[in-house]
């Protein structure tokens, strides 16, 4: 792959780093951005007292709809196999639903930063979770670092800006993600990121409407600004979907990895500025810790990058392959 070519040297002991990898690092951390404000933009929303599930089938409703114009307009195949294409589906109808009900419905209970550096665990859960995940040194220096991070933030007592019902959710979202993620490994082997992103967003949209129809929590935005913010999410996450698969394809599985861990900081970056919200000295640290692990599990010897290529879980999307290079899968 063009993209794991080593950089130039223009003379001795000099490197320069080829214009594709600054493109790609611009589109990753861009893709980063997008995903933070989507989770921005979902907190003024909930704030607005609207339920949770509405708010998540409109938002993954209109990424779909962008994601199918972009391909027609593209001339990219978007159709898949029946049996590739629903697969996809009850993929996003069950995991990427809840992982992304649980996410949000952390918001309401927490603060931006911690919700999102907590659900950032996942990609150490997927390494350990997974059948073809590494059980390396590194591995196991990831885990104990996000551990001890999670322990750092967890035991700051009034400084952790989170209910305990909020943490449950927020680690539930992470468990359930990572679990999916593993479980969408064959499935998205032979099928195109921006194919398998559109068909997850239509599946995860329709077990989001379906609960909220179950729930009677089917509410519809009243107003044009609740309007715009939860169309502005659906563009949010089909932008991210689609910077990350041409950041990917620039940098790699590996840099692209690396560069991903800029997803909770974006987050975190965007809600201080925008929503106001307060890092607390002992977050800070215990984040730092947490995406130190993250990285090192990613860095693991023979292990892929869990990192979704989204859109993901956002995703939020885009789905990586829990033994290969990631491949598509929707943020949160």
């Amino acid at each position: 792959m063009a993209a794991d070519q080593q950089p130039a040297r223009t003379g001795p002991g000099k490197l320069r780093l080829p214009s594709q990898y600054l493109w790609g690092g611009a589109l990753i951390l861009g893709s980063s951005l997008c995903f933070g404000s989507v989770v921005v933009l979902g907190k003024l929303a909930l704030s607005d007292q609207l339920p949770v599930l509405p708010v998540l089938g409109i938002r993954y409703a209109v990424s779909a709809i962008l994601l199918l114009l972009i391909g027609a307009a593209s001339g990219r195949r978007l159709m898949l196999p029946a049996r590739a294409g629903s697969r996809l589906v009850v993929l996003g109808l069950t995991g990427d639903a809840l992982s992304a009900w649980l996410f949000f419905a952390a918001l309401t209970m927490g603060s931006v930063p911690i919700v999102s550096i907590l659900f950032f665990t996942y990609p150490i859960l997927v390494m350990l979770i997974s059948p073809q995940g590494a059980r390396t040194r590194p591995m196991f220096a990831g885990l104990a670092s996000a551990l001890a991070g999670v322990s750092v933030m967890l035991g700051s007592g009034h400084a952790l800006a989170i209910s305990r019902l909020g943490v449950l959710a927020t680690l539930a979202a992470a468990v359930v993600y990572a679990g999916f993620l593993v479980g969408t490994d064959r499935a998205v082997r032979d099928v195109s990121p921006l194919a398998g992103s559109l068909w997850l967003s239509t599946g995860t949209s329709l077990g989001l409407w379906a609960c909220a129809g179950a729930s009677q929590t089917l509410q519809l935005p009243t107003g044009p600004r609740q309007w715009i913010i939860v169309v502005a999410m659906g563009a949010g996450t089909a932008a991210s979907v689609i910077f990350f698969i041409l950041g990917l394809g620039l940098l790699g599985a590996l840099r692209t990895s690396i560069l991903g861990a800029s997803e909770p900081l974006a987050t975190t970056v965007l809600a201080i500025i925008f929503l106001h919200e307060k890092l607390s000295l002992f977050v800070a640290i215990g984040g730092a810790f947490v995406v130190a692990g993250a990285v090192a599990a990613m860095l693991s010897k023979g292990s892929p990058s869990p990192q979704p290529v989204t859109s993901p879980a956002c995703a939020t999307g885009q789905l990586p392959s829990a033994g290969h290079e990631p491949s598509h899968g929707e943020r949160h």
